[in-house]
């Protein structure tokens, strides 16, 4: 779930027999990974493959200049560790924080990509660019702090980007806020520079909420909740590898998340496994989450009323269906066909995740032999509502 959010469009599984008992049947990890990868399979993991991640406008800083500075002071293990608490508390605090490089932020990225916070954990090296082969950092965080944005560091960078030492200027030292002092109130200070969490959670150790936004122009999102396994957390290093580390404070296996949900605006909220609408009480929704495990939402700003489905069976089968909904433009749903054989088992040969048009209708045309048998069904199933449709193959 986590290589899916973060972009990752495949999975890679090696060491097989870490899957397997000595008996050679799937252990509990192989039978997760199983039902895991068939979830994926089934629509979800195209469906935001087809969607682009919504960060927080908030940045965090990953200073290759820094991390030398820090290792030539024999400070590595805490640069590693700033690093961790920044990520932690934001997490913490509700928001999906991006990484910046130097060159991104020199180079115009904060702007680009809307950020209004950037927290620099043990920078300790923060370029001017006023010579050659120089990154005007300090600049691009002076416009932010202009715009009424804001910078938040752990430590008070003192080089510059060749290692020199290089106070900050006064007038833009003051305006640096301390993470020592912002911690306890961090969702406050950086609200008052313009960037808020999309859905605030409870617990907010080890699970977070990451946002996508669907393609197409009718505003659909998918809000997933992604929890740590139990007795381990993953942690992003200082080289931006993320790894694994032990951890008993996980909670239970199956665990109550309270989402504040205000402030995603009038829609509807769909838990796509079940296909149920969730209450929203108090602006809040609550969902059981699985230790290790990722629960897709749907957030749709318009509702799917219906969903219809006809074939045509000749050479080929030919496949249609259609979304009803009130809106005249909907975002590009997902949904998974598969066709069934007279004992009502999907034929793997004849099942696809195809993606609908802004109208919620779509097409599908597949071959058929004479070894798929008679008595066929078509099933269809929009991911994003959990609405499923069947039809005898031919009707």
């Amino acid at each position: 779930w986590s290589n899916l959010l973060a972009g990752g469009d495949g999975t890679a599984l090696f060491w097989w027999y870490s899957l397997r008992d000595a008996d050679l049947t799937l252990c509990q990890s192989g039978r997760d990974y199983q039902r895991v990868i068939a979830e994926l399979r089934s629509g979800i993991g195209k469906q935001i493959m087809h969607a682009e991640r919504v960060f927080s406008p908030v940045a965090v800083l990953w200073s290759a200049t820094s991390q030398r500075a820090a290792w030539a002071r024999g400070s590595f293990e805490a640069f590693k560790k700033a690093e961790s608490t920044v990520m932690e508390a934001l997490y913490a605090a509700g928001f999906d924080p991006r990484f910046v490089s130097e060159d991104q932020v020199a180079n115009g990225e904060l702007a680009k990509r809307g950020i209004r916070v950037v927290v620099l954990p043990m920078t300790l090296a923060l370029g001017r660019g006023e010579k050659k082969g120089g990154l005007p950092m300090l600049p691009a965080l002076k416009a932010l702090l202009d715009i009424g944005g804001a910078v938040i560091a752990t430590d008070v960078p003192e080089l510059d980007e060749f290692l020199r030492p290089a106070p900050l200027p006064e007038a833009v030292a003051k305006r640096v806020v301390r993470f020592a002092d912002a911690q306890a109130t961090l969702t406050a200070t950086l609200g008052k520079a313009g960037a808020k969490p999309h859905a605030p959670l409870s617990p907010s150790k080890g699970t977070t909420a990451v946002l996508h936004a669907v393609s197409g122009e009718g505003g659909a999102r998918l809000l997933t909740i992604l929890r740590e396994p139990i007795g381990t957390r993953e942690v992003v290093g200082a080289d931006g590898v993320a790894y694994v580390e032990k951890d008993n404070s996980g909670g239970a296996e199956v665990q109550p998340v309270r989402l504040d949900v205000s402030g995603l605006g009038k829609i509807t909220i769909i838990d796509c496994r079940s296909g149920m609408v969730l209450p929203v009480a108090d602006g809040a929704i609550t969902v059981p989450v699985q230790a290790g495990d990722g629960h897709p939402l749907a957030v749709l700003p318009y509702t799917v009323d219906g969903l219809e489905v006809a074939s045509i069976a000749a050479e080929d089968l030919r496949i249609t269906w259609n979304l009803r909904s009130a809106a005249k433009i909907i975002s590009a749903h997902v949904v998974r066909v598969e066709v069934l054989d007279a004992q009502g088992k999907a034929l793997r040969n004849l099942c696809r995740n195809v993606s609908t048009g802004t109208n919620g209708r779509g097409t599908l045309v597949l071959p058929l032999a004479v070894e798929d048998g008679k008595g066929l069904k078509v099933r269809v199933r929009d991911v994003l509502t959990g609405r499923i449709a069947e039809v005898v193959a031919g009707h």
